[in-house]
């Protein structure tokens, strides 16, 4: 019974991918693409009818069986942009028909057209999209197509095709407006035009960049999070109650999470209870401090991190771990240092009962369970020589994914020359300020832990430390430490020795590691005397002589590509003569997006022992569905699996979460368990219902609850939401339409919604209020913020020129105004002497610090336009290479003031080179206003000025009254 019970279970979890894979597909079978509405512009009268999909209505395509074609000229509106250009086409028995020639040559895709012949061939987009075409049969993307009666007809001139036709091969919504005769195009896909315009908007913003810090000036703003004597802190909450039958109690419980400034200080609170076992509280930690990347904390000590109340200690190399205690800690180190030369430690708080897993280089290395105290611990984990990208992976019992990484570069530990770092720590180990969880059996005294290290040269650094602690065994011991750690032909070193006054014991440590030929390798090298340290598990048979050797390496096995392999040896020689063979293998392999990983630890001794365990491990995306597995099993003495444990976390709905897990345990009772979770994600806080049952016929059910909340700086408001709050930074955008450019936000001016921001690398849209947000970012880091103005719902406003840096902290979000303008395009036409070619010229916009904001290429017959010019004053100037390879100058430097969002028109002239001293004066404006065109739009907005931001000059100036000549 118990085993097909554990079949089934396994079947149905399994099962869950296919069902998702089914449901999607069952869910998108019959959908069509919208049709895509032209944009409200000036030139399109205010009663024009609504347009509708390509093609005319089912109404008047019953009036007009067989009709001739009737031919078409329509104006085009590309992604709610109007062009100036226009298409041929015809209607013909209700249908819309496109010359394909043309589109193709307006829309940048290579497709050649034969008119006579009536085929085509090509592709769109992208090379694998082909396209084959005659007048009865197509092929697209190498599907072979037959087509309906007059699907393509031929003008002699032109291949008119079918408009439904083209939407269904192509990634392109066509809405025809019979009344106005206006085709709007709507691509799915962006289209090349809009990359190349991007691309130049890029090229753009990169030269300003570079002409800005040419020029000494910032190409950002930094927003200043100032410190507060008391702030409201932002709160994490977890409540839960349950009933267990084995026990026919129920269980209350709760964990609170509190993070903010008190007493100019980052202040952070842990507490939790259980009140069902009558304890209201039954932990409480606090701690304050502060981080600085720029390591300006503590006046003289130029310190990075400082900390006090509940802390881990600092780490001293063969002496000293890092563990938790009561005291003070400060260094100057990088934050982004390893703790010691050749490992390095995390330790941090968590929620009980999420999982944390610990990647390395996109390799699950280490996993674990966060216990009652709230936190987690992965010590000692070898670094790899050259870059360590590690990433924490949370995962909550109510699907919660939140992750926290961090680069560590082996070469860290050696510094500049001259350099001088130190890393201090005092506490009462053992022991937290409210004493509230802490063991009576816990040996305890005042622990102190020092290093400091000096850099000689640029490949060479020494260290000495000290610390005082007690051990396992009760015995205070006391410390002196002397390092010296080198780089020489591309392989780090480090000579270490610690001498323990107390026993009078003594220890020696040569680490080595390098790469050759593609492969990590790793030699360490340990003799002692009577040592003891707080790494030792055995206090009463200390190890004498210790050698070790790793290797990682990625390997191509058969058809496994980019196969992670990691083996680590250990030989130890303890006192007594005991020698213990140790060996870690591990192989990690991804595939499509799931991470699969084995390890086998072997272990063995010369008085018997002969052990060999390991552990399988997935974890990964199907589709939506976050999969997770652990098999446990033994090889020696006993060959046998331990234990099966398979999650599923699949987010059915868009509010709802399901969580799945069976466990089978292979040994002792071997029962198999079933536990399912369904979370509802309320925004404001997450509702769980948890069911457990299995062979044992125990059953198990609970709710819990969980928020986060906290102020929102500015307003009145709260922010409640069912991510956590408190472990990570926030960034909140207010964006505005600054109507009367003076960079801050006024009464009435209102917000501006659907307007994309990239912050911190991650793509979010304002909302209703003009708010956009992302939490869950790294603290005391840099983080971006900068408005897309290309995926703006108006292509006519753009946002601040800078690129804001902001540095979040732990309960204190910033929160950002961002000014957003009405900008103006600016077209016209370049002349030159008769016979000179004008066509491909460099137009550049240039302000008044010389930089170059915007820039275009005119068209064959002069033509040039350039969008997305902000208020301000600026010169157009035709590119100095292109002028010299034609041997033209131009007549006159073009000035141009703009005060408020219009259409300007500026023309031309250039003269010979050696005519320039006689050139006739700049042909006056046209009067006809420019046409909005898709030229690359490149924004040029001044940088908004808030009380936050540290005083710098303005790219450009304050707009300047408008000259004589008036703008159209």
């Amino acid at each position: 019974m118990k085993f097909r019970l554990t079949v089934f279970c396994i079947a149905v979890l399994l099962a869950l991918p296919f069902t998702a894979f089914a449901d999607e597909v069952a869910a998108t079978k019959d959908v069509a693409p919208v049709a895509a509405v032209p944009p409200q512009t000036s030139s399109a009268p205010d009663n024009a009818t609504p347009p509708a999909r390509a093609g005319p209505s089912e109404d008047t395509a019953a009036k007009n069986p067989d009709e001739e074609l009737e031919s078409l000229v329509l104006q085009l509106v590309i992604n709610n942009i109007q062009m100036e250009d226009f298409v041929d086409g015809g209607r013909k028995d209700g249908r819309l028909y496109l010359a394909l020639g043309e589109l193709a040559q307006l829309l940048d895709l290579d497709i050649k057209v034969d008119p006579a012949k009536k085929t085509a061939e090509g592709w769109f987009l992208h090379t694998e999209n082909t396209l084959k075409l005659s007048e009865t049969h197509a092929e697209v993307k190498g599907r072979s197509i037959d087509l309906p009666k007059d699907s393509v007809i031929s003008t002699g001139d032109a291949l008119l095709v079918d408009a439904k036709l083209l939407s269904d091969w192509m990634p392109l919504d066509f809405s025809f407006d019979d009344k106005n005769m206006v085709l709007s195009i709507h691509s799915r896909e962006p289209l090349p035009m809009q990359e190349k315009a991007a691309r130049e908007k890029l090229h753009t913003a990169l030269e300003q960049q570079k002409a800005l810090k040419v020029s000494g000036q910032a190409a950002y703003k930094q927003v200043e999070l100032p410190y507060a004597a008391v702030g409201v802190p932002y709160v994490d909450v977890t409540a839960g109650a349950s009933y267990d039958s084995a026990s026919h109690k129920v269980g209350e419980n709760y964990t609170v999470l509190a993070a903010g400034d008190f007493g100019y200080l980052t202040t952070r609170l842990y507490a939790s209870g259980d009140p069902g076992n009558h304890k209201m509280l039954s932990d409480l930690r606090v701690s304050a401090g502060r981080q600085s990347y720029e390591a300006d904390l503590l006046g003289p000590l130029k310190a990075t991190y400082f900390i006090g109340g509940d802390i881990t200690s600092a780490s001293l190399g063969q002496v000293a771990s890092s563990s938790p205690g009561r005291g003070f800690l400060m260094t100057n180190r990088a934050l982004n240092r390893s703790d010691k030369f050749d490992v390095t430690n995390f330790i941090g708080d968590a929620k009980p009962g999420w999982e944390v897993e610990l990647y390395r280089n996109g390799t699950l290395i280490d996993f674990q369970t966060v216990d009652v105290t709230g936190r987690y611990k992965f010590m000692d984990i070898p670094i790899l020589f050259g870059t360590n990208n590690f990433r924490l992976a949370f995962y909550g019992p109510q699907g919660q994914v939140e992750e926290v990484t961090k680069t560590i570069n082996a070469a860290s530990s050696l510094l500049e020359p001259h350099q001088f770092t130190y890393n201090v720590s005092l506490d009462q180990k053992a022991r937290s300020l409210s004493g509230i969880a802490d063991s009576s059996t816990d040996p305890t005294t005042i622990r102190s832990v020092n290093e400091i290290e000096y850099g000689l040269t640029k490949y060479i650094t020494v260290a000495g430390g000290a610390a005082h602690t007690v051990l396992s065994d009760g015995k205070q011991h006391t410390y002196a430490t002397a390092d010296v750690r080198a780089s020489a032909f591309g392989v780090l070193g480090s000579l270490d020795n610690a001498y323990d006054e107390t026993n009078r014991g003594h220890s020696t440590q040569l680490s080595l590691f390098g790469d050759f030929k593609g492969t990590d390798l790793h030699f360490q090298q340990k003799i002692a005397h009577n040592f003891f340290s707080e790494g030792a598990t055995d206090l009463t048979n200390p190890i004498e002589a210790q050698t070790v050797i790793g290797a990682n390496r990625e390997i191509d096995f058969l058809f496994f590509k980019g196969l992670n392999t990691g083996l680590t040896v250990t030989r130890n020689r303890y006192q007594s003569g005991r020698v213990e063979n140790l060996a870690t293998d591990q192989v990690s392999y991804s595939f499509r997006g799931l991470s699969l990983t084995n390890t086998i630890n072997y272990d063995t001794d010369n008085l018997g022992l002969d052990n060999i365990n390991g552990t399988f491990a997935l974890r990964g995306f199907y589709k939506k569905i976050l999969l997770g597995g652990q098999l446990t099993y033994n090889v020696r003495p006993l060959t046998e699996f331990n234990q099966l444990n398979l999650t599923a976390t699949w987010p059915f709905r868009e509010n709802m979460v399901s969580d799945t897990q069976i466990t089978q345990g292979f040994t002792g009772t071997k029962d198999t368990i079933l536990q399912e979770t369904l979370t509802l994600d309320m925004k404001k806080y997450k509702l769980s219902f948890t069911g457990r049952g299995g062979t044992n016929n125990d059953f198990f059910a609970g709710v819990t609850v969980t928020t986060g909340f906290g102020p929102l700086p500015g307003t009145k408001k709260w922010l409640f939401s069912s991510q956590g709050l408190t472990g990570a930074g926030i960034v909140v955008v207010h964006a505005f339409m600054d109507n009367n450019y003076n960079q801050k936000r006024d009464p009435g001016e209102p917000a501006v919604d659907e307007a994309t921001f990239r912050i911190a690398g991650r793509e979010v849209k304002t909302d209703k209020d003009g708010m956009a947000m992302v939490t869950n970012l790294p603290t005391n880091d840099i983080s971006t913020v900068k408005m897309d103005t290309a995926q703006g719902k108006d292509p006519f406003m753009a946002g601040a020129a800078y690129e804001y840096h902001v540095v979040p902290r732990a309960g204190k979000p910033v929160v950002l105004d961002y000014p957003v303008f009405e900008v103006s395009q600016l077209d016209g036409t370049v002349h030159g002497p008769e016979g000179a070619s004008v066509g491909g010229l460099e137009v550049d916009l240039v302000n008044t610090e010389g930089l170059k904001v915007g820039s275009t290429h005119t068209a064959f017959d002069g033509y040039y336009l350039i969008q997305n010019i902000s208020p301000g004053a600026y010169k157009l100037v035709i590119a100095a290479d292109d002028l010299a390879q034609r041997n033209l100058k131009q007549a006159e430097v073009r000035d141009l003031v703009v005060d408020k969002a219009d259409f300007y028109t500026r023309d031309m002239e250039l003269v010979a080179a050696d005519a320039a001293a006689t050139a006739a004066p700049a042909t006056p404006d046209a009067s006809a206003p420019a046409t909005p065109s898709t030229a690359p739009a490149v924004p040029a907005a001044p940088a908004p000025a808030t009380p936050a931001l540290k005083p710098v000059e303005p790219l450009v100036p304050p707009p300047a009254k408008m000259p004589e000549e008036k703008a159209k």
